[in-house]
């Protein structure tokens, strides 16, 4: 129920096609040109970018197991400690020590 009401949020909160090409037609007009015409370079390139990070990046089984390879050398320290706790005995299988 709650996954329920969140997308209802979302959508909500998204624009309609209508909404997106007015707000287009009110930032081409005040830039000084027509729908029709071309963005400037300088333009497009922002839009691509814009573009580039709405879609995010496209996670390939590469892309997956690069950044895998860095989150476990980013974590292994903590895991070692962890482990090294354990061997210690300073904390239970719980993590709950016992003092």
């Amino acid at each position: 129920m709650f996954a329920a009401m969140q997308r209802r949020e979302v959508a909500a909160a998204k624009p309609s096609a209508e909404e997106v090409a007015a707000a287009e037609a009110a930032a081409a007009a005040a830039a000084g040109r027509s729908s029709g015409q071309a963005l400037t370079e300088e333009e497009a390139e922002v839009e691509r970018l814009r573009q580039k990070e709405l879609d995010g990046t496209p996670v390939t089984p590469e892309s997956f197991a690069e950044w895998r390879a860095k989150f476990e050398a980013e974590t292994a320290p903590a895991k070692e400690a962890k482990v090294s706790c354990r061997e210690r005995g300073r904390v239970s299988e719980g993590g709950i020590s016992h003092r």
